[in-house]
């Protein structure tokens, strides 16, 4: 017997998830449609210095050549690839090239200490 479900909090039923979900094709679908939109900006600082930008076709190319690259590297699918990263660029990109992949991507802080990472 299954649990009913917990209702949302204006008081109606959930929403049923979709059966498969890949965050990855949903974040890069526009490349088909909208290739030259920025797609991701990385500003430098609080003034908004832009520091790089990538549009959606860059962004997909570079996301399905490191999803590659995991793959040849011996990643399978619902491996789990700790992401221990700064904030930069490389996280999204490397985020979505582990769900590309078929992995799990498991984003933690950069700030954790050598003790704290090998606990998780």
């Amino acid at each position: 017997m299954s649990a009913a479900p917990t209702p949302s909090v204006d008081g109606s039923a959930p929403p049923t998830p979709p059966g498969r979900f890949n965050m990855a094709a949903h974040v890069l679908a526009p490349a088909a449609t909208t290739p030259d939109k920025t797609a991701l900006r990385v500003l430098a600082d609080a003034d908004g210095a832009v520091v790089e930008t990538a549009t959606f076709a860059a962004l997909d190319r570079q996301i399905r050549s490191l999803a590659a690259g995991l793959r040849a590297a011996g990643l399978a699918p619902g491996d789990r690839v700790f992401l221990r990263l700064r904030n930069s660029a490389d996280f999204p990109r490397l985020f979505f090239a582990t769900i590309a992949a078929g992995a799990v991507a498991v984003p933690t802080s950069a700030a954790l200490t050598a003790v704290e990472a090998e606990r998780l």
